[in-house]
């Protein structure tokens, strides 16, 4: 379902079944000295106009709920706005760009018409609905519903990893309709917090069928040796591991 590999001189993790889709590019950094550099990012957005992109861009993230629409002029005179998802139609070249170093990285796809959203979710942004937010935004693509998508739920720190207070156990408790819904675990009276399974669940919830719902095998925090993990690193490993979702539609 997952495979380490090179696009271009960018060594990620890709989901293998979205590599059948014509001009998709799709993927999560990982570990590498290219991209410990500051200059990362534009070394990406040199690699994918070489793919035929017009564009990269990415937005500054605050751990909300805000999505907006990929375009050209998205980060005009290096302005980046701030939001944690974008989003993008069949008919566009911009590929989107958001760090992550344990929260999730969310990729949703319409595998009818190739819009796309990339969404950035740690609990922050779990609890203030950005997946549902995501659906949302692509609902506004033409022809798209939800039975339509398929989402791919990145590498992110595991349910055993995920340790939180137990102020934000109980504030998505209280969010939740049951115990998978909330995604707490409780360890030696420690509380963690499976992201992905939250998302998962808030996912058939939107109306995507559940065997459109992929998750990764991959922890940040127990494959640390491959992803960063700011949990493991703090802040030096932000903006060290990219997600990225574009396509090409003239490769249709």
């Amino acid at each position: 379902m997952e495979r380490l590999t090179n696009l271009g001189s960018i060594k990620c993790l890709r989901f293998s079944p979205w590599e059948r889709v014509p001009g998709l590019c799709q993927g999560v950094t990982v570990r590498s000295v290219e991209s410990d550099n500051r200059g990362f990012f534009s070394v990406m957005a040199r690699d994918f106009k070489e793919h035929g992109f017009s564009n990269m861009v990415k937005v500054n993230q605050v751990h909300g709920n805000l999505i907006l629409r990929v375009s050209d002029t998205l980060n005009a005179r290096g302005l980046r706005p701030e939001a944690d998802g974008l989003v993008g139609s069949g008919k566009c070249n911009v590929a989107g760009a958001i760090t992550v170093a344990d929260c999730v990285p969310v990729f949703l796809l319409d595998t009818v018409s190739c819009g796309w959203a990339l969404l950035h979710a740690g609990w922050r942004g779990i609890a203030a609905g950005i997946l549902p937010q995501g659906v949302k935004a692509l609902m506004e693509n033409p022809g798209t519903h939800p039975d339509k998508l398929e989402i791919y739920l990145g590498p992110a720190a595991c349910g055993s990893c995920y340790q939180v207070g137990p102020e934000v156990a109980a504030r998505l408790e209280r969010q939740a309709t049951g115990a998978e819904s909330s995604g707490v675990n409780i360890v030696e009276e420690k509380k963690y917090l499976d992201l992905r399974r939250v998302l998962a669940f808030q996912a058939r919830s939107a109306g995507i069928p559940s065997d459109s719902i992929y998750t990764s095998r991959y922890c940040t925090h127990c494959d640390n040796n491959l992803f960063y993990s700011y949990r493991i690193e703090g802040k030096r490993s932000l903006r060290r591991m990219w997600a990225f979702l574009g396509n090409v539609p003239s490769q249709h």
